[in-house]
């Protein structure tokens, strides 16, 4: 397909917008990471780590990294097997539900995740009567139950 350059002009300007939509946010809070004062200003007066140091040494702050990458790293896995499992079944069988199969992976896309988020936990705490623990982190979104003011053990 042929574009003339004034086509080609006018999407290069919509990419450069759409990525500065993205990164620039980004990049302003990356250097607010480095703010020596102790309020918001712009720009910040003095660079600084200490920050950082702060985040390391706190004992919660750490809890929580550690515990994110636990998540991250079995929701990952898990999501990697059964969705290969899942997409191999769906590309080379024809079967009941293969339709429903399909269909069900995009509902993470199509629905929010606050409407998901509320379901799960509904589901673990009043439905199966599960309390809410790092597998139901893992199953499902972390900080939508704690939005909702559920402690996790």
């Amino acid at each position: 397909m042929r574009l003339s350059p004034a086509t080609r002009n006018l999407l290069r300007g919509g990419v450069a917008i759409t990525l500065a939509f993205i990164y620039v946010p980004l990049i302003v809070i990356a250097i607010y990471a480095f703010n020596g004062g102790n309020s918001l200003a712009w720009p910040p007066s003095s660079l600084t780590t200490e920050w950082f140091g702060r985040a390391i040494d706190n004992s919660g702050a750490r809890d929580a990294l550690v515990t994110s990458i636990k998540v991250g790293a079995v929701a990952t896995a898990i999501a990697l097997l059964l969705g290969s499992l899942a997409s191999f079944a769906v590309a080379r069988f024809r079967f009941f539900g293969r339709e429903t199969i399909s269909f069900s992976w995009f509902c993470p896309i199509a629905l929010p995740g606050v409407v998901t988020g509320l379901a799960l936990s509904n589901t673990f705490t009043q439905v199966l009567g599960i309390p809410l623990s790092l597998f139901t982190v893992i199953a499902g979104p972390r900080d939508l139950l704690h939005r909702r003011g559920l402690q996790t053990t």
